[in-house]
């Protein structure tokens, strides 16, 4: 089991789930748009494909921070 700590414009919260999980599967359990938004685990971009992969795959085991914020610029 894995603690990950889900970040958004809106939120913050911290979800226990097992680390055969896909990032995919946690962000939709836990309603977090990514398709408006990239998506970071610890502070780096997730690639193509990776949202596919299980936490055990991107070598995370522990715990880790899953972030996917909106920038937006006043014009």
């Amino acid at each position: 089991m894995i603690s990950i700590k889900i970040v958004t414009n809106t939120s913050r919260k911290t979800i226990i789930t097992d680390e055969n999980s896909s990032v995919r599967d946690v962000l939709e359990a836990n309603e977090v748009n990514y398709e408006n938004a990239p998506v970071y685990i610890d502070g780096a971009p997730l690639g193509i494909g990776d949202h596919d992969k299980t936490f055990a795959q991107l070598g995370i085991t522990e715990k880790c921070m899953l972030t996917s914020v909106v920038k937006t610029e006043n014009a």
